[in-house]
């Protein structure tokens, strides 16, 4: 089974699932959601790692792929993760405060 890899010439990527071909933007027959389990913290860690700047604590990930507060989705195409979505719900109250502006004034805030 081919790996999936943004880069179409990367032939080291950390994760052990890499490729060289591109997925097609046009085809969604392959292309599923599902929520994440325990079993993809190794490979959300590894693609996490590549993809963004920040050092993640390994609690987080216990917490993304186990934990009921976290909606945690991966786009799996042909049983490749390629893509995560992480939400967790807070009230206004509890959010970071750098995170507080994001909000527009019609949520309500409370």
């Amino acid at each position: 089974m081919d790996a999936f890899s943004w880069y179409a010439a990367e032939t080291n990527h950390p994760s052990k699932n890499c490729m060289n071909k591109a997925v097609p933007l046009c085809s969604l027959t392959n292309l599923q959601l599902r929520f994440l389990c325990p079993t993809d913290l190794p490979e959300v860690r590894a693609l996490c790692q590549d993809w963004f700047p920040i050092d993640y604590p390994y609690t987080w990930y216990e917490d993304i792929t186990s934990n009921p507060r976290f909606y945690s989705l991966a786009a799996v195409y042909e049983g490749i993760i390629i893509g995560l979505i992480v939400a967790e719900i807070k009230s206004y109250f509890k959010l970071n405060r750098e995170d507080k502006d994001i909000l527009a004034a019609s949520f309500g805030k409370s």
